[in-house]
């Protein structure tokens, strides 16, 4: 989860332990550490595919409202939401701020406008397989993914991945514009972390993040101001909002001009603060803010064109002395400097000097980065100087850095690499780079890949909370994950090519956000340098999931004395897609009463032990007997309606009678195939509000087929065959919400019944599918098919309006005209500016917000006033 966790002995089941045999791997790999083979091109590699899927691990580390409808993961949903409520004054150990009280009340307008005692810091990305919000990691991946973007933009268009790392690229950048606090036009606080690890926070923790307790896990947040400065953090958000609003300069030209400007508060506000603040946010400490502030800079200067922010990294005095954010590690123009490191979230000079290189084609900044690449190249590439040290490489040839994500670190100087390549032409540079990729793909003394999901064999159990989707809180329950962790680099051969494919391995299979990062730009630039096979078709990846067979019992037999029988029994609620609680669950225990000498009165139960209601506070309900229509049979309910139930959790009860003859609760039906050893039972049936969904009543052979899937809407229709359609479908009896499919990915969920879907590209064709879910039940897809196309388009794109509008409340109205998905102040800014423009005026009847006939600024403020 992090670089500095602490190692412990905790045993977990090996699921595969690789050492290195002699000759295995890279077909004509020299074992002892001599050069890797030149090959051509990643023969037997897709890198499209490659590139495709290693996005799709963002959408698995999403956070925050909104997760279910924007992750292209359908197990993957919502989190973490009391992110949009942090108590300002609470204590840290409580999930409250590092503000000061003093601090609060200064700028309370700006924190809290509407004065509700919180502060609203939602969204971003999960760092790792845990649940924090780091910022120094979060921003270097931010600002590397834009990096790789602007690099090898072309390999995105290709590959038909533009799109998605645009989404990862501003979901990133609104986060970090929501935790920025302007006052007066300067930064006063930026909050750049939420959570902690460590105990008593998010490392006490380990299940799916859908289900995680923030009254057991409190999420403070920690806050950067004047007095308490985190000026590297500032300054590697800084860099991430500039390079994000290249990204997005002709395509949504307002949103880069927030990134830009809020960039430069942000870089402005770190350069006069100065310092770190290691102590109060303990993990991913840094050692330099100087590297991330002029890393910021010359994003600066290439979003604004200003060469004041280049003047700020390498200006110097008249004597040659650097007076910029170089000065930290070099004194004069005539000094040289020895990176051993590489571009990382500690650690960004790397990538600073691949920058100014390109910038201003100054050959002494270039001969920089080739010292720090032929370093990494382990004498592939001697230094220019004939001199200088090398890299440790593994057996096999592998360029190893540290045990802590060695192949996150060789990825990110393979991306240098090619950005070298890119601009010089350096062939010996990418063939070595070419070597360390297929080594990371599979060519490699354990022959599998180091990347979730691509080919047949690869690292299968990464250090993944919600991948795993343990209930039980331990990493090795089950063996098996539940989800694949598509496109996620793991952490990495050990300095002797040993791999450990283990979940509880947080070493050698960890999987963080930054160890992807510079991994996504190495494929990007690999594959605009050698292209590749096809991508896999979007329509058939990811690979939808359903939950089926959710709920049992388990149940053994602790006690029998004759009168008594003591069961030790759990409930067990499986819902993965995603995961979720399920309010109206209970099982039902059926007794004979029928030769006993008394009544079904002298029969008792006694709870003896209630994990719910000892841990969660909500107590089973138990039943008085019921009687059914077979004489002498009851039943007892254990009801646990009123509470999200989920996961696995323990109910100990007893059945007794004293006093009476003919009693053996052995006889009762519901003790038939329980046993001295826990297992499941299917004579303890299952119900979800009344309705039996599992095990068998007496009398019955199996569990009634269940008739609580609802049916698929009867029908399904769309409206046009522009880049934005209405669909529109038949309602289905006690459905509480729709969900609207894309090409089997959830694109939004309603309680109406139409949608309006956008984004749709000029001759595709698309299967618009709409599911009917009652409760924790979906149907199966209801579909049709829509070409994306120009003719007949109701909202035609423009020059003013980049992304077509979308109607998310489905009643015709297109209320979200920035395209962003949500109804907001920049939607109202965007009619007020194009209320009287041919694109709107001849689709008013899209934007009659006063439903008067005509298209005014009186719809303007009807706009406003819904916001």
């Amino acid at each position: 989860m992090t670089d500095n966790m602490q190692s412990s002995d905790r045993s977990g089941i090996d699921r595969r332990t690789f050492v290195r045999t002699t000759g295995a791997g890279l077909g004509a790999l020299a074992i002892g550490g001599s050069a890797v083979t030149p090959v051509a091109g990643m023969e037997g590699y897709n890198v499209a595919e490659a590139l495709q899927k290693s996005l799709y691990f963002y959408d698995a580390n999403m956070c925050g409202p909104g997760v279910r409808e924007e992750s292209r993961l359908d197990w993957r949903g919502d989190c973490h939401t009391t992110d949009t409520a942090v108590p300002l004054d609470a204590a840290v150990e409580e999930g409250g701020t590092t503000l000061s009280s003093g601090f609060i009340d200064e700028y309370s307008d700006v924190l809290d406008p509407e004065g509700t005692g919180t502060v609203d810091l939602a969204g971003g990305y999960h760092d790792a397989g845990d649940h924090v919000k780091f910022g120094l990691p979060a921003f270097y991946t931010a600002s590397t993914l834009g990096w790789a973007y602007y690099e090898f933009p072309d390999a995105f268009e290709d590959t038909e991945t533009d799109d998605h790392i645009r989404h990862h690229l501003r979901r990133y950048a609104e986060y970090i514009l929501g935790n920025t606090f302007v006052a007066d036009g300067e930064v006063v606080a930026f909050a750049y972390q939420v959570s902690n690890g460590g105990d008593g926070f998010d490392h006490n923790y380990w299940g799916p993040a859908e289900l995680q307790d923030p009254e057991t896990s409190p999420r403070p947040a920690y806050f950067a101001t004047a007095d308490n400065p985190a000026s590297d953090r500032a300054g590697e958000a800084a860099a991430a909002l500039a390079v994000v609003s290249l990204a997005f300069e002709d395509r949504d030209p307002e949103f880069a001009t927030e990134c830009v400007e809020t960039a430069r508060k942000l870089y402005d506000f770190g350069d006069e603060y100065r310092g770190r603040p290691d102590t109060a946010a303990p993990y991913y400490g840094s050692t330099s803010d100087a590297d991330d502030l002029a890393w910021a800079a010359l994003w600066l200067h290439e979003a604004t064109g200003e060469d004041q922010y280049l003047d700020d990294v390498i200006g110097t005095d008249a004597s040659g002395s650097y007076t910029g954010h170089l000065s930290a590690i070099l004194s004069t123009e005539s000094d040289d400097w020895n990176n051993h490191w590489v571009h990382c979230w500690e650690n960004v000079w790397g990538g600073v000097f691949l920058r100014l290189g390109a910038i201003t084609d100054d050959q002494k900044w270039w001969d920089f980065a080739h010292q720090n690449l032929a370093f990494w190249s382990g004498g592939d590439i001697e230094h220019k100087s004939g001199g200088g040290s090398y890299i440790t490489t593994t057996p096999a040839g592998f360029s190893w850095l540290s045990e802590w994500g060695s192949a996150r670190y060789n990825a990110a100087a393979q991306l240098s690499a090619l950005v070298y390549d890119k601009y010089n032409d350096h062939d010996g540079f990418v063939e070595w780079a070419k070597g360390q990729m297929r080594y990371i793909m599979g060519s490699n003394p354990f022959d599998y890949s180091l990347i979730v999901g691509f080919t047949d064999d690869y690292a299968s159990h990464p250090h993944h909370d919600t991948a795993h989707g343990a209930l039980t809180g331990d990493p090795t329950d089950p063996v098996e994950h539940r989800h694949t962790l598509w496109g996620a680099l793991v952490g990495g051969p050990d300095v002797s090519d040993n791999h450990v494919d283990e979940t509880d391995d947080w070493k050698l299979n960890e999987v963080t956000s930054d160890y992807n990062a510079a991994f996504v730009g190495a494929l990007a630039g690999f594959y605009e340098r050698f292209g590749s096979d096809d991508p896999l078709p979007v329509s058939e990846f990811p690979p939808e999931g359903r939950d089926e067979d959710a709920f049992w019992v388990e149940a053994a037999v602790d006690r029998n004395d004759g009168n008594r029988i003591d069961y030790k029994a759990y409930l067990i609620s499986e819902l993965f897609h995603p995961a979720r609680g399920v309010d109206g669950l209970s099982f039902r225990y059926y007794f004979d009463v029928s030769e006993m000498s008394g009544t079904v009165d002298d029969v008792t139960f006694d709870v003896t032990y209630d994990q719910v209601g000892s841990q969660e506070g909500h107590s089973v309900a138990v039943s008085d007997p019921k009687p059914t229509d077979e004489d002498g049979l009851y039943y007892v309910e254990f009801d646990y309606s009123g509470h999200a139930f989920r996961g696995r959790k323990e109910i100990s009860f007893a059945i007794a009678a004293y006093g009476v003859d003919g009693w053996d609760p052995a006889a009762s039906p519901s003790h038939e195939g329980i046993g001295s050893e826990v297992d499941v039972v299917e004579t303890l049936p299952v119900y979800y509000d009344g309705d039996q969904v599992a095990g068998r009543e007496p009398g019955q052979t199996s569990t009634p087929e269940n008739s609580l899937r609802p049916p698929a809407p009867a029908t399904v229709s769309t409206d046009g065959n522009g880049t934005s359609v209405m669909v529109e479908w038949s309602s289905v009896a006690d459905a509480d919400e729709y969900l609207v499919e894309l090409d089997d990915r959830v694109v939004t969920t309603t309680t109406e019944t139409s949608a309006t879907i956008g984004g749709l590209d000029t001759g595709q064709t698309y299967e618009i599918g709409v599911i009917a879910a009652d409760g924790p039940w979906w149907s199966y897809p209801a579909t049709d098919l829509v070409v994306g196309g120009d003719e007949g388009d109701p909202l035609p794109d423009g020059p003013t309006w980049p992304n077509a509008p979308t109607d998310p409340d489905g009643d015709g109205l297109y209320e979200d005209l920035s395209g962003d998905g949500t109804l907001n102040f920049p939607d109202v800014n965007r009619l007020f500016q194009n209320a009287d423009s041919s694109v709107a005026q001849d689709n008013l009847e899209y934007y009659d917000f006063t439903g008067d006939g005509t298209l005014d600024q009186q719809d303007v403020l009807a706009l406003f006033e819904m916001v």
